[in-house]
């Protein structure tokens, strides 16, 4: 039964997934008009980057308009924009390529489209000012559907840069929902706001093969691609974030999904380099998280499903979390209720085929307040901390895993061991340790040198130790730091102490071995129960 659950999410996910492709093959790829296209130098423009080349836009926006529409050409050359390109229906803008440059000369949004539609922007650069034109409104292309709504956009080959506010942002209205937006091989770089941002019930949505690199950096907590409120229909794909230290704020995510439906998010790479996650999923009803790398992600989950339990729709139901690569994390895979009260709880989750792995990684796979759940057939390696780690989820597989090396502390050579008075100092270089860390100390000689301590950490290479009494002379021989495991995690944990739910925790078939202080710790309570399947692999604990 519990394989069939899995079944019927990936059935529902794949019909969602296909009946974006229709929409998006109707849409066509949106190639331009098969008319002749206007030059704005037609117009007057000079493109020199001084003189100013906005009214010229102006007028061969109104001329293609005026004939029923058709195609703006913008050859290479440097536009000097002193205020918006406002595209209505049916009139498209195309250049040369990245040659084709609007530069910001004013505080405000570069290509405006409001409330239109079965409009094309291609081949073209967008070049901004961020140190001179601070606003944070200043967005490179604005689309705003919100009071009449509108429908099939094409964003291609656009370079992106240096603006304010966001690459792109999309903006629909509740009252007439806007579709069919795609957003393809667009490059956005340096903005103080998202990378790309699509919210507001905007249906049919692809967002594919962008780079978007350094986000965030003017205000805080803003992703590098979002979709959220209400959207349907998304596709993310193949898209690289590559994220900024710099970035502002605690939730600067990669990729953020929140309050979306029927969407799939495959095969792109994430560096965060920030806070926040690498996918962040919130309030998502369905959802495909496939074949996604992710690394740098140093305070938060490389694929976070979060939640808000003080609500009755704070959570997010069938999410398939597959096949995806995590190397560098908090948690490598995350799903989590904040504020948990028992009003909504995250169900339906599979959590499957992943690759985690790393001492840069804590715990590689977190699920708390979760119904149905099923983590199945991921290899977990090397996690500094608990392989799997589940509490007070209901009705839950665990089948298939392969859990090693995780939660085995942390071992430094030491290179050189002295003594003043009653103070040890070890060189250990790029030890990693921190003050306060109770660590081991092991093959010195004298053996006065050896034991347990409680350590200060002086640099990167150096720490101290207090020892019972003075030492004459340097130690001899291979000496090692060891840091213990940590006794509260194992391979695999999994605990339950909430009253309110009954914990049918199923093991199947899982390798689960040399992982620390314990290969599995199970803590089970309030009735809670605990089926074995067949062939269960529980090496011996250590």
């Amino acid at each position: 039964m519990k394989g069939s659950r899995c079944i019927v999410i990936f059935c529902l996910l794949l019909l969602g997934a296909a009946g974006l492709a229709h929409a998006a093959s109707r849409y066509g790829g949106n190639t331009p008009p098969s008319i002749a296209a206007v030059s704005v130098k037609t117009f007057g423009a000079v493109g020199d980057g001084v003189v100013r080349d906005d009214p010229a836009f102006l007028a061969a926006t109104a001329s293609v308009a005026s004939n029923g529409g058709g195609v703006i050409f913008v050859p290479p050359g440097r536009y000097a924009l002193y205020a918006a390109i406002s595209l209505p229906s049916n009139v498209s803008i195309a250049g040369s390529g990245r040659a084709s440059i609007l530069v910001q000369k004013y505080n405000g949004t570069i290509l405006r489209v409001t409330d239109a539609s079965d409009i094309n922007v291609s081949s073209l650069a967008i070049e901004g000012d961020r140190d001179k034109y601070p606003g944070s409104g200043d967005n490179g292309i604005e689309i705003d559907w919100s009071a009449a709504g509108g429908k099939n956009i094409l964003l291609r080959d656009i370079s992106i840069s240096e603006l304010s506010g966001a690459g792109i942002i999309a903006i629909g209205g509740r009252e007439r929902p806007s579709r069919n937006l795609v957003i393809d091989g667009c490059a956005i770089l340096d903005t103080g706001a998202h990378g790309i941002v699509v919210q507001d019930y905007i249906s049919e949505v692809k967002i594919e093969n962008n780079s978007v690199r350094n986000y965030g950096l003017g205000s805080p907590s803003r992703p590098g691609i979002t979709a959220s409120r209400n959207g349907r229909r998304v596709l993310i794909s193949g898209n690289i974030v590559d994220g900024s230290a710099d970035a502002l704020g605690s939730s600067v995510h990669g990729i953020s999904l929140d309050g979306c439906a029927d969407v799939v998010c495959v095969d792109n790479r994430i560096s965060v380099r920030a806070k926040g996650y690498g996918i962040e999923i919130g309030f998502v009803i369905g959802g495909a998280i496939l074949n996604n790398t992710i690394d740098d992600c140093p305070h938060g989950p490389a694929i976070g499903i979060s939640g808000n339990g003080r609500f009755l729709n704070g959570y997010s139901d069938g999410i398939a979390i597959v096949g995806n690569v995590v190397t560098s994390a908090a948690v490598g895979i995350q799903a989590l209720m904040d504020n948990y009260t028992g009003k909504s709880r995250h169900s339906h989750v599979t959590i499957a085929d992943n690759i985690i792995s790393g001492k840069s990684v804590g715990v590689g796979i977190q699920a708390e307040y979760v119904d149905f759940i099923d983590i199945v057939s991921n290899t977990i390696t090397n996690c500094s901390l608990s392989g799997i780690y589940l509490i007070d989820n209901t009705s839950q597989l665990i089948a298939e895993n392969k859990i090693t090396g995780c939660n085995v502390g942390l071992q430094r050579s030491v290179t050189s061991l002295d003594s003043n008075q009653a103070i040890a100092t070890a060189v250990s270089p790029g030890h990693k340790f921190t003050t306060g860390d109770v660590i081991n100390i092991v093959g010195a000689l004298p053996p006065e040198y050896c034991g347990i301590f409680s350590i200060r950490v002086l640099d990167g290479n150096i720490f101290t130790y207090a020892i019972s009494n003075a030492i004459s002379s340097p130690a001899k021989g291979i000496v090692h730091a060891i840091k213990a495991a940590d006794l509260g995690h194992a391979g695999l944990r999994v605990l339950s102490d909430d009253a309110l739910y009954d914990n049918q925790t199923t093991l199947g078939e899982n390798f689960i071995q040399n992982n620390g202080a314990s290969d599995i710790n199970i803590g089970l309570s309030h009735g809670a129960n605990l089926g074995l399947g067949a062939d269960v692999v529980v090496p011996k604990n250590r």
